[in-house]
């Protein structure tokens, strides 16, 4: 038997095919002792092949190939070029792909359960469901990656960029971050529960020197209990809805966060900078704020105060003082940006009528105009939207375009409901995003398909016949599923309309609620249809600087 060859063609500029690979394969006798160290496997179709484990590919240009479904167990892929690769579904389990090149790969649903990806290379790869428990992602480039409900169970993701990376849903419980970039990253509704930026799991030692970096990130409706996040940057983080019990946020600085109906029960929060955070409905029992700098930061009246029962605020209280005050003489401000890059007129005019016509609508609705409110949604009236005193106070264009909105103080509620229209019109693309990789997925299932009718000519015309039947199955099952997914968006609309008029006109009469919803619904969904919207972090207000911190 020839064992550990390097296998040849007649030609070393000529792709492999998977013939190729099966000859080699039955020479060698096992995968093990198979040896394709940096040969050209480019394109190659290796569809749930069953017998590459631990096999030696380091090196080689897998680039576009499709492995999806093969297993790869244990193989050596270090180096390795899998640009645009397809490896949905494929096992990678304590493999070793440490410096590849995974740019734009199908990893959806793979198992790569203990790999080595150190210093890998996956910018704008689909990771969705995958398996990375315990997986080694040190030093790893993640930037755009898509890790929806994707299982980081205690993998090292110290010193990785995962910069404007989704990871909405994914589970990150016991996950190594030290020194992790999370810039920009969508961690809504993930579990990071027992996170810790330290060497030491569980232990809750100081970060000694290494700053976890999360400013700007989305961790809406996240779960971040008991996690360790002492001294880490969340600097105008989206924190809304979010579980923080008990964490260690010990000098962590929270300047400009959005803390809207968070939890953080017991958590330490001493020495903490929460300079102009949000602190709508936030949950503070038990919290430990000595020390901690809270100078502009923005609630309802009353309500910081009814929120520290039990709370240590130690020097933390002279920065309180203010703050009813504050709550009380400003009018309500609603901040929203635009993603968009470059900003069009289009999407800039598409998202300002909207927003204008829904604040004039919701004032009226507020106000109890249910007259005034038909008139304006048959005329659009422009007096009504005068009525309203909707004041456009600041704008900035610096990637992204941010506009500061103040409402009528007389109808607080407006601004409370224009944030919950955001947040879910924000929310419902990424909730569809699934749905579009599923429907991106048949698309390719359908390509393949079609690929392999053209090079079957010489199947029998019944044969034939049935193929193309199936294939217009399939893409009758692909628009039924984009049909789906508009529904979706319709649906979606109601429920943030729904949530609306719940919140601006308590108690209507069924018939009073579901007219509401009618007349609300249009501007909903032209919304949505806009791009890049989301929720804006409050700003530094002129003349204004955060306490000296010692």
């Amino acid at each position: 038997m020839i064992t550990g060859i390097q296998a040849k063609t007649d030609r070393e500029d000529r792709p492999l095919t998977r013939k190729d690979v099966e000859q080699f394969l039955r020479e060698v006798g096992s995968s093990d002792k198979l040896n394709l160290s940096g040969r050209n496997l480019e394109r190659i179709d290796l569809t749930n092949f069953p017998a590459l484990s631990k096999a030696n590919l380091s090196r080689a240009n897998l680039s576009k190939a499709n492995l999806s479904g093969a297993n790869l167990r244990g193989a050596t892929l270090s180096k390795v070029n899998l640009s645009g690769a397809n490896l949905s579904g494929a096992i990678l389990n304590e493999s070793n792909l440490s410096g590849a090149t995974l740019n734009g790969v199908n990893l959806q649903d793979a198992n790569l359960f203990g790999a080595n990806l150190t210093s890998a290379w996956l910018i704008e790869a689909t990771l969705s469901r995958a398996t990375l428990s315990g997986a080694n992602l040190a030093e790893a480039i993640l930037g755009g990656a898509h890790l929806i409900h994707t299982k980081l169970i205690e993998a090292n993701l110290s010193k990785a960029n995962l910069s404007k990376a989704n990871l909405s849903g994914a589970d990150l419980s016991g996950a190594i971050l030290i020194g992790t970039n999370l810039s920009s990253v969508d961690l809504s509704g993930a579990i990071l529960s027992r996170v810790n930026p330290s060497e030491v799991a569980q232990s809750r030692t100081p970060l000694q020197g290494v700053e976890t970096n999360l400013r700007g990130a989305n961790l809406s409706g996240a779960d971040l209990s008991d996690a360790n996040l002492r001294g880490a940057s969340l600097i105008e983080t989206t924190l809304f809805e979010t579980n923080l019990d008990r964490a260690n946020l010990r000098g962590a600085n929270l300047s400009g966060a959005v803390l809207n109906r968070a939890t953080l029960i017991e958590t330490d929060l001493s020495g903490a900078v929460l300079n102009r955070a949000t602190l709508i409905e936030t949950d503070l029992s038990g919290a430990n704020l000595r020390g901690a700098a809270l100078s502009g930061i923005t609630s309802h009246e009353n309500e910081v105060s009814e929120r520290l029962d039990g709370t240590e605020t130690g020097n933390a209280d002279r920065y309180l003082d203010g703050i009813e005050a504050k709550a009380t003489d400003s009018s309500p401000v609603f901040r929203f940006r635009i993603l968009e890059e470059p900003l069009t007129a289009q999407n800039l005019s598409t998202i300002i009528l909207a927003l204008t016509e829904l604040s004039t609508k919701y004032w009226l609705i507020a106000k109890g105009r249910f007259a005034d409110l038909i008139e304006y949604t048959q005329t659009r009236n422009g007096r009504f939207a005068e009525e309203a005193n909707v004041v456009v106070t600041r704008i900035t264009h610096n990637s992204p375009m941010n506009m500061d909105w103040k409402v009528d103080l007389s109808a607080t509620s407006v601004a409370e409901a224009l944030v919950t229209t955001i947040d879910g019109v924000a929310q419902a693309p990424k909730r569809l995003k699934q749905k579009e990789l599923e429907n991106q997925a048949k698309v390719q299932e359908i390509q393949r398909a079609e690929q392999q009718a053209v090079h079957e000519q010489q199947m029998a015309s019944l044969e034939q016949e049935q193929r193309r039947l199936e294939i217009e199955k399939q893409r009758l099952e692909v628009l039924e599923k984009q049909l789906e997914v508009q529904k979706k968006g319709i649906e979606y609309a109601l429920e943030i309309a729904g949530k609306v008029v719940d919140l601006l006109h308590p108690g209507a009469d069924p018939a009073t609620r579901a007219m509401e919803i009618q007349v609300l619904l249009p501007n909903l969904v032209q919304l949505q249809n806009g791009k890049g919207l989301e929720l804006a972090l409050p700003v530094l207000q002129e003349n204004q600087t955060p306490p000296e911190q010692h």
